[in-house]
């Protein structure tokens, strides 16, 4: 991951002229890191616990620098539990809309994230909270789907996730734009395919 600096080093030190442009390119490289850094200080949890038998519900306040500029549906962060490893970071969905806080669901579907969905368990058996960084959002949903005025979104088990932030969205604009006619949006089909039908209940009180 750090290889690129023998390659700037190298090519410093044998263009010349290249040199005002690579000091230029490192100064801002370097008070981005400093920026990601003071961002991605350790915060606690606001909520951890197991929902349904292999999946995790995360929730933290966002980060100061996050908190400034609203995040968008469809939209995903990384995540590290320092309590579980310091170095792995893993990308998430976001679920939550327009709120102070960011919505993770964390699926037990690999070695870590069995790890996060034991550590929410015993977090929540002990009435503690999670160490958690946060670095993001990233991605962005370069979809207007506020010009149709049907929608069919379809999504496969924990993948409904990102959709969830998007109904957030579009309940939330509703509120503010059917009155002045803005939302052209007047149905909405969901299709969510799963293996069990007991993973329903994950998100069903916000279905309802």
């Amino acid at each position: 991951h750090f290889a690129y600096i023998g390659f700037i080093v190298a090519v410093y030190l044998h263009a010349r002229g290249a040199r005002p442009f690579i000091l230029t390119a490192v100064t801002f490289h370097g008070l981005d890191k400093i920026v990601q850094i003071l961002s991605n200080r350790p915060r606690q949890t606001t909520l951890i616990k197991k929902v349904g038998s292999r999946t995790a519900k995360v929730r933290f306040e966002k980060p100061f620098l996050v908190a400034l500029r609203k995040h968008n549906p469809g939209q995903y962060v990384f995540v590290n539990f320092p309590e579980l490893s310091r170095t792995e970071w893993h990308p998430y969905s976001i679920a939550s809309g327009d709120e102070p806080f960011i919505d993770l669901y964390i699926r037990a579907l690999g070695d870590h994230t069995q790890k996060v969905v034991k550590h929410a368990e015993e977090c929540n058996a002990h009435g503690k909270q999670a160490l958690i960084r946060c670095d993001g959002p990233y991605g962005n949903l370069s979809f207007n789907y506020f010009r149709y005025g049907s929608l069919v979104l379809v999504g496969g088990g924990i993948g409904i996730t990102p959709i969830i932030s998007v109904l957030k969205n579009i309940y939330e604009c509703d509120k503010k734009q059917l009155a002045n006619k803005r939302m052209c949006i007047r149905n909405v089909h969901l299709i969510w395919i799963m293996p069990h039908a007991s993973e329903a209940d994950l998100f069903l009180d916000l279905l309802m």
